[in-house]
């Protein structure tokens, strides 16, 4: 009750300033012989008494609590097209609106010059302009700490509605209050260490705040504080920048990082209404043991540790409960924001804004789904086994939903913990090696992998220094050909090859507009000796170069490629906390030859002609019909003399010499055709049969491809002659 008291004694202090500079400005209106003369105030009330003035402001701020909700549900999107013009008009009709109001339901008397609806406009906003410097001095749309976190029934209530891509109101609503947090964030961070800092502490006496531990808070702190309080999308995004935090200054490194896992918890009851929703059973009834406190909060949902009823120890995952229509409602207002930045900026355009929004989004929506994460878990769990200090946690399916996900407990530390790993005696290079090992298998070898391996997301078991896995919401693809191309841009890296690079480079683009190939090398080639030959070989810092040199140059990685490569940033991020000698192409490299040759054996090579020359000969056999059709219709065709030929008279001498070879091309296909459909059959018979020996089978498949090579160098004579 306090603020909105305030809120009213602040818009009547702001009337009553406005009143009085109004009587200075004299507007034309006639007087009583019909004469303009300058003598109408801007803007009178009623005598202007102190009554009149605190009943105006009560009416502005009941307008501005229960209609401007209203107005920016039917309107936000319209904001960003008018580039926040559209928040100015806003203001204007809640200031209309409470005039009309006291005007409508006491005898106060608004008297406004005519034409009445401009000069309403004008003064409107003037008395938003002037509102807003008010509140900025005194300080009452100052941040606060205690703020973030803090429980949000608006979107407890706009959970229920139905869920989906795309919704207007709740996007309007959500712009609004995220344009009111940038804006307060971005004026109490401008006006730090300035004389009008002192004058802002004001407010917090008015409302009975007591001080705040955030005014001593440096900028970093505070920007990181803006994210969390903005919510889950934008936490993403600041993690999104921790990933490249060797390009930042260590205050800003050392906030962003916080992001990965200190985020503010949301209430337990939440948590046990998550888990009966999706689980059908309360937490006390799902689990032996279920703990209150979480273990670890993150931007989308946070981690409780229980036990099982046959003793296992487990970690429950639980999506926050508001999380879904807040993300989605953040996407879609950030891709309309690219659409707008893509009309009007042609560095939107180069970059493909739209596209790169698109995809963030569709990333974010699939870590929604814990049922996905599930199987990127198992998946990565085959991947991963063998490869000796690498674990992928169990998940246990029974327990686990879109919204809830229960996985085996790993304990330990984060890789980039290194005092407590050398407290319990691990070897430091030998995980940085498996660590390495590990993601060269998942990218180049198998092409499936981790696509967030951030500290927090590798966990060292400090026992015996097993790496854990965690958090497999994110993961990407990348097919055969991607990966030899990922391999050949290694290559060049540890052949210091700049030439070779950037070919490598341009093989894994594709242009977003003019290209100018000879200007792209000569810039690969610069940050090429000033990243990697003269500064320390950093593959991060070579990476962002060549990003910047991208998106000058009108090129693009596709979306699985940058994921990749991303991934392989943070692991050398974590590689130069754990061993700082080791370097991470020159390791990768040796590793990825080392595990592609332990693919290519004889065995495999078998196993792999068995393969497709059965899947070669199942299909061929599944044809038998079709092709037994045709050729009996070739056949009752020559018989007849009914073949169709196509005679072109500009040139009939050709026509008729190609009568003559159709016979010629009939019996050969024929034949072919009917060695072709023996073969397979024969084939597929034998390969079929688990009696056949290797040898057997590996002189069947030569034969048959054999066959197949004279076959196609006859057809190609055959047309050649003719």
């Amino acid at each position: 009750m306090r603020p909105f008291l305030v809120r009213v004694l602040i818009n009547g202090l702001t009337l009553m300033g406005l009143l009085l500079v109004s009587q200075l400005i004299r507007l034309p209106g006639r007087n009583g012989d019909g004469l303009y003369v300058f003598d109408e105030p801007l803007l009178t009330l009623g005598g202007a008494a102190l009554f009149e003035v605190l009943l105006l402001g009560l009416a502005l701020a009941l307008v501005g609590v229960l209609v401007r909700p209203v107005l920016t549900g039917l309107s936000g999107s319209l904001v960003v097209r008018t580039y926040g013009l559209m928040a100015v008009l806003i203001n204007i009709i809640v200031f209309w609106l409470a005039v009309e109001l006291v005007t409508w339901f006491t005898h106060v008397k608004v008297a406004v010059p005519d034409p009445r609806i401009i000069w309403i406009v004008i003064i409107g906003a003037l008395f938003s302009f002037t509102l807003l410097v008010v509140n900025t001095l005194l300080g009452l749309n100052r941040p606060r700490l205690r703020d973030v976190g803090e429980d949000q029934p608006i979107w407890r209530l706009l959970d229920q509605l139905p869920l989906s891509r795309r919704n207007r109101l709740i996007e309007n609503l959500r712009l609004q209050q995220v344009r009111e947090i940038i804006f307060e964030y971005g004026i109490d961070i401008s006006l730090a260490g300035t004389g009008l800092d002192r004058f802002r502490h004001v407010g917090d006496w008015l409302l009975g705040r007591d001080p705040d531990e955030f005014d001593s808070l440096e900028t970093p702190a505070k920007v990181r504080i803006m994210l969390q309080q903005l919510g889950p999308t934008y936490v993403k995004v600041g993690q999104m920048v921790s990933s490249r935090a060797d390009v930042l200054p260590q205050a800003w490194r050392d906030e962003m990082v916080k992001l990965q896992s200190d985020v503010p918890p949301f209430p337990v009851e939440q948590v046990r209404a998550v888990v009966k929703s999706e689980l059908g059973r309360n937490p006390r009834d799902a689990f032996s043991t279920f703990d209150q406190e979480p273990l670890g909060s993150a931007s989308l949902a946070q981690v409780h540790r229980a036990t099982l009823a046959d003793g296992s120890e487990v970690v429950v995952k639980v999506q926050r409960p508001d999380v879904q229509r807040m993300v989605m409602a953040d996407l879609g207002n950030m891709e309309d924001l690219a659409q707008q930045a893509e009309h009007r900026v042609s560095l939107a355009r180069t970059m493909n804004l739209s596209a790169m929004i698109h995809e963030f989004g569709d990333g974010v929506i699939s870590e929604l789904d814990y049922e996905n994460e599930a199987y990127n878990a198992l998946r990565l769990a085959e991947i991963c086994e063998g490869l000796d200090g690498i674990h992928i946690p169990t998940i246990y399916l029974g327990y686990s939903s879109r919204r809830v996900i229960t996985m085996e407990y790993v304990g330990g530390v984060k890789a980039t913990e290194v005092e407590a790993l050398d407290a319990a005696g691990v070897d430091r290079d030998l995980v940085a090696r498996r660590l390495i090992r590990a993601m060269i298998k998942q990218v180049l070898v198998d092409g499936f992998f981790h696509g967030d391996p951030h500290p927090g997301n590798v966990i060292i078991d400090t026992a015996d220094g097993t790496i854990n896995f965690i958090d497999m919401g994110l993961v990407g693809e990348l097919d055969s050909g991607r990966r030899l191309q990922l391999m050949g841009l290694m290559w060049a890296l540890r052949q210091r090859d700049p030439d070779g690079l950037a070919t490598s480079i341009i093989g894994l683009c594709e242009e977003t507009g003019p290209f100018d190939e000879a200007h792209f090398r000569s810039q690969i080639r610069r940050v090429f000796y000033q990243y990697w030959i003269y500064g320390e070989a950093s593959f991060s810092r070579l990476v962002a170069a060549m990003f910047d040199v991208l998106n000058k140059s009108n090129l693009r990685l596709d979306q699985a490629l940058a994921l990749a490569v991303k991934a392989l940033v943070q692991v050398e991020e974590l590689v130069r906390k754990l061993s700082p000698q080791l370097p991470l192409v020159d390791t990768g490299y040796d590793i990825a030859t080392e595990l592609v040759g332990e693919q290519i054996t004889q065995e495999r090579i078998i196993e792999m002609a068995k393969k497709e020359a059965t899947s070669t000969a199942i299909e061929l056999v599944k044809r038998m019909p079709s092709l037994r059709e045709a050729t009996l219709s070739w056949v009752d065709q020559y018989q007849k003399g009914k073949f169709v030929v196509k005679v072109d008279t500009s040139d009939l001498q050709k026509g008729m010499s190609s009568i003559g070879s159709a016979s010629r091309n009939l019996t050969i296909g024929l034949i072919i055709a009917g060695q072709l459909i023996a073969l397979a059959v024969v084939l597929a018979v034998m390969l079929l049969s688990d009696a056949v020996s290797n040898d057997v089978a590996t002189l069947v498949v030569l034969g048959f491809l054999g066959f197949l090579g004279f076959s196609l160098l006859m057809i190609r004579r055959v047309s050649g002659s003719s």
